[in-house]
């Protein structure tokens, strides 16, 4: 193996570490693996072979002595299954990209930290936190890696003081302030008070880079790489259940912050933390009240509707152009911060599910204002109104284009849609010798509609049974075209935008697609599906059999109360099943 490189630091500069402090890193991440009590096999050839690796070689820093893993790669193995299964027994959730990103900034608040690339777990139910889609993989691995060295160069680069007094320290008294700074930050990435071990372990990681360095940005530098990628940082570790069954008062304290602000608790609520009081009755529903009620919880409320909508999607869609229209992707951007600003206004604002299914407040930009066919306002910083062909989140064109395909509008991907997301009630999926490509636009120069195209899937037995729903659904929304854009007319034929639900609580013909809002917001199905979405996003798992009970109680008090997001959320904090670990053995 070549020999490592001298160690220099001048004023200004942060220096890679050696090889010997990458081995020391990896060793120490392990260590706080093993203590946590993770056991993580190899998961890369490399792994197996780490000693022999170049000093510039990151593989030595991932994986460290005797190829042993560390951190992420002990995660549950993803299910396929759509997350069906048993809810998981492990308390180990990693944090989704979000989460980490937002965990990052509120760790380094003064840092300018360079943009941060994570993959997502695959969504289950919509969601990226749901530990059946968490898995380990070799491009993860490499970008926690990637990201704790970017991170910990840019916030070693400030001078820390805003973290600890005594940086940057004079000469002599690295180490002790070293260690402030270890008693200082680790128990804030970690949201829990150090283990003996653990400290020990970190200031002697310091101490030892320092001592190659003589530097002591390069040595925080080294241990913020080290706290990045400890388990306790990459994972929400829950103990428990304590002698009352529930969660200790940091895991709590976690769950409660990743689910309202997305990131790590705040420094009033580690401190309720610290002292038992989140864990009481009056404790939590104080600091509820003040996340919630107070603060209005503004990014676990987007977060939560972006992945339930899958608002996202619109930014990927591109169009094949009607009508000599501009292409799509010249105002995707706009229709996608319409879509995410009117989710805004109503969770920050009335924050009830009626006006998400029904308000037609907007704001416009004039690209925007074409696709919905209004005027463009004389004051477009003031909310215009959609006419009446609109109603809620359903009718708005970042919605519809995301759904429909390149040319024409889908009422299967619509139609499924609503069942799965708005009514819990998903289709089974078809099976691999189906034919799911979407009819041709015309056959043999005879003009057809949309929806007489997609009629034959309700004339053939295999597929009418699925169907008759699927598109009873979705062709309320054939007044749509592929951009999102009201129409009467269809390859010059009249639209027929009539439907009809079925196996619902609210089944029966259809107008359009207002008139399924209509249904949807006096549904206690969907007042239930929307309960349930929450549930599933706020615990980070599919509901089991012994929670149905549970759910049906708070979806019950949130139409009751007028369908209240913020009181669904509160109440769902407060409720005992959030204090307790995942339950075992059932199967939803």
């Amino acid at each position: 193996m070549p020999a490592s490189p001298t160690l220099h630091a001048s004023a200004g500069d942060i220096i890679h570490p050696t090889h010997a402090i990458r081995r020391s890193i990896a060793a120490t991440i392990g260590l706080m693996a093993t203590l946590a009590g993770l056991a993580c096999a190899p998961a890369h050839p490399a792994a197996a072979d780490a000693g022999a690796a170049d000093a510039d070689d990151d593989s030595a820093f991932v994986f460290g002595d005797g190829g042993q893993v560390p951190n992420i790669y002990c995660a549950e193995p993803a299910l396929d299954d759509g997350g069906t299964s048993a809810a998981p027994t492990a308390a180990l959730r990693q944090l989704t990209p979000t989460e980490y990103v937002n965990t990052v900034q509120r760790l380094f608040p003064n840092a300018v930290l360079p943009p941060l690339a994570l993959t997502p777990g695959q969504a289950v139910h919509g969601f990226d936190n749901n530990v059946q889609g968490q898995a380990p993989s070799e491009m993860l691995i490499g970008e926690v890696h990637d990201a704790a060295v970017m991170v910990a160069s840019s916030a070693a680069n400030e001078d820390l003081r805003d973290i600890v007094s005594c940086a940057p320290p004079a000469p002599g008294s690295e180490i002790a302030c070293g260690t402030t700074l270890i008693d200082t930050l680790a128990p804030r990435a970690f949201r829990r008070p150090l283990a003996s071990d653990e400290r020990t372990r970190l200031v002697t990681l310091f101490s030892n880079a320092f001592a190659q360095s003589q530097s002591f940005r390069v040595a925080s530098r080294v241990l913020i790489e080290a706290l990045l990628q400890a388990p306790a940082f990459l994972y929400r570790i829950e103990d428990g259940p304590g002698a009352d069954g529930r969660i200790s008062a940091f895991a709590l304290a976690s769950r409660v912050s990743y689910l309202v602000d997305r990131s790590m608790p705040d420094d009033e609520l580690l401190r309720a933390a610290e002292s038992g009081d989140v864990a009481t009755r009056d404790g939590l529903a104080a600091q509820t009240h003040r996340l919630v009620d107070v603060n209005l919880a503004p990014a676990g409320m987007a977060d939560f509707h972006r992945q339930w909508l899958n608002t996202d999607g619109v930014l990927h869609v591109t169009k094949i152009p009607p009508d000599n229209r501009p292409l799509f992707t010249a105002f995707r951007d706009e229709v996608h911060a319409e879509l995410v600003g009117f989710i805004a206004s109503v969770t920050q604002h009335d924050a009830t599910l009626s006006s998400l299914l029904l308000s037609r407040s907007v704001m416009l930009t004039e690209n925007v204002a074409t696709l919905y066919g209004v005027p463009y306002p004389a004051d477009p910083s003031r909310p215009a109104q959609l006419d009446e062909h609109r109603a809620g989140i359903l009718t708005r064109v970042g919605l519809l284009a995301a759904l429909g395909h390149d040319r024409d509008p889908s009422p299967v991907r619509t139609g499924v849609f609503v069942l799965d997301r708005f009514l819990c009630a998903p289709p089974p999926k078809p099976g691999a010798a189906v034919n799911t490509t979407p009819p041709v636009t015309a056959e043999m120069g005879v003009p057809t509609t949309n929806r007489e195209r997609y009629a034959a899937h309700v004339t053939r037995a295999a597929c009418a049974s699925c169907h008759r729903s699927i598109d009873g659904a979705g062709n309320a929304f054939e007044e749509f075209d592929s951009y999102g854009k009201y129409r009467t007319t269809d390859n010059g034929l009249p639209v027929d935008s009539s439907g009809e639900l079925m196996g619902t609580d609210i089944d029966g013909p259809l107008k359009d697609a207002v008139d399924l809002s209509k249904r949807l917001a006096g549904s206690a199905q969907m007042h239930a599906c929307y309960t349930t979405q929450w549930w599933r996003f706020a615990l980070g798992r599919s509901e089991v059999n012994s929670e149905r009970a549970e759910i049906a109680s708070l979806a019950e008090a949130f139409q009751q109360g007028g369908g209240d997001m913020r009181a669904l959320l509160s109440a769902l904090i407060r409720s005992e099943a959030f204090a307790r670990p995942a339950p075992e053995g059932s199967t939803p």
